[in-house]
């Protein structure tokens, strides 16, 4: 894992659509992220779920808004009128309490790009959305967890790339047994795929 001090600031530049988060790092304004963070609270039990990832609790979908890097995600702790799927600024996103881990992937999949992103994420905010405590694929379609949300988005935009995977593929027994065999969406569920490029990540 690399590790590296990250000190959060916005340098804008007229000729270019570069925003730089620190002079080695780069986020493209035309571009969709994955953007990550990982919370004490959480890792030992969402790290057995990981196909690989030891700190990714928690993900969302990020991108510039005109010139604002903004997260959309489905939170157990805040809502947005009622809806756990709220738009937040990355230094909102990374402040839950425990924070410990964070990360952001580049999208690089052919004819993705976040109108279409934020056409699917318009249409899933139609009715409030609950965060889904059971994790649990088969319920109501306004039942929602992190990661279930970000698959769905890319899904729809990129013709069902991801498949969920059975618990039975978990990396500790007792998680498979207590989820009987479930099928989910592990928040690192795009791990393995190269067109998800891996471009900052810190772990204290």
């Amino acid at each position: 894992m690399r590790k590296f001090v990250f000190i959060i600031f916005f340098a804008f530049f007229s000729s270019s659509s570069t925003v730089l988060f620190s002079q080695t790092i780069s986020l493209n304004k035309n571009k969709v992220f994955i953007v990550g963070r990982g919370t004490i609270d959480k890792q030992q039990f969402v790290k057995k779920l990981n196909i690989e990832n030891n700190y990714l609790t928690h993900i969302g979908i990020g991108f510039f808004e005109n010139d604002d890097f903004v997260i959309y995600h489905v939170s157990i702790n805040n809502l947005n009128n009622g809806s756990a799927l709220i738009k937040e600024d990355y230094n909102s996103f990374i402040s839950e309490k425990g924070v410990f881990y964070k990360a952001i992937w580049e999208i690089n999949l052919i004819s993705f790009n976040k109108i279409y992103v934020l056409d699917e994420i318009k249409k899933i905010s139609q009715k409030p959305i609950i965060f889904d405590n059971e994790y649990d694929l088969s319920n109501e379609p306004n039942k929602l967890y992190c990661s279930e949300f970000v698959s769905i988005v890319i899904n729809n935009v990129a013709n069902n790339l991801f498949q969920p995977i059975r618990t039975s593929e978990a990396r500790n027994k007792i998680i498979r047994n207590l989820a009987n065999e479930r099928l989910y969406y592990p928040a690192d569920f795009f791990i393995k795929n190269k067109s998800f490029k891996m471009i900052y990540e810190y772990c204290k």
